[in-house]
């Protein structure tokens, strides 16, 4: 999923109090019945997420508004969730909102996902890789289990194996191209947090760029 742009990120960061809750996401907590106050920020990048506490256990409001992201995609995706779940896989579950959808539209494209981490932390194969595009030697292990992982799922050869590389090569290039669009034109006052994240975000960037060039080198 692409990243939200810095200014969306900032104006939903500047509603956010010294509690970590803000009057945005109490509206979309409030179509699951949470009361206000109760979801904490937890990050923004593709979407703003927030943590609320249900039963003792952690679940994640995921909201983005509709100028960046369209609210079917973000139904399948719910609903992709959802049939994963009931086959036993092991991720996230969707929780319908009161109105019996999984992904709500009322306000900002969202929905609320049940599991034990924040969906979409988890690693691609790109971030497992060094900058040839093979896996990294502190990544091999979480590498190999993502390819255990895949391959419970489908087929997987050596040879597709030996082509990792290209894709690690094609995922950095649309990345980059992501990244770009995120960072927009710094506006004059710009908090010192958001500085300092176009800077990061600026030098991954960098590093996607050479994974690219890498790749595309050892093709030729």
């Amino acid at each position: 999923m692409a990243m939200m742009p810095l200014t969306e990120i900032s104006r939903l960061k500047q509603t956010v109090t010294d509690s970590w809750d803000s009057p945005v996401a109490d509206q979309v907590a409030a179509l699951w019945g949470h009361p206000a106050g109760t979801a904490r920020w937890w990050r923004s990048s593709a979407s703003h997420v927030f943590v609320v506490d249900v039963a003792g256990r952690r679940s994640f409001l995921r909201f983005v508004p509709g100028a960046y992201r369209d609210g079917e995609d973000v139904a399948v995706v719910a609903g992709l969730m959802a049939q994963l779940s009931r086959g036993g896989s092991a991720v996230v579950r969707p929780v319908a909102s009161e109105s019996g959808a999984l992904a709500d539209r009322r306000g900002a494209n969202a929905h609320r996902m049940d599991g034990p981490s924040a969906p979409g932390s988890e690693p691609l194969g790109r971030d497992l890789a060094d900058p040839t595009g093979h896996p990294a030697d502190e990544h091999r292990a979480r590498f190999d289990a993502f390819i255990a992982g895949y391959r419970s799922l489908r087929p997987l050869d050596e040879q597709d194996i030996g082509h990792l590389p290209l894709f690690a090569g094609l995922h950095a290039a649309a990345s980059m191209v992501r990244i770009r669009r995120a960072l927009g034109r710094p506006g004059q006052g710009e908090p010192g947090w958001m500085t300092e994240l176009r800077g990061k975000l600026t030098e991954k960037a960098r590093a996607h760029r050479q994974l690219v060039i890498n790749t595309a080198a050892q093709a030729s």
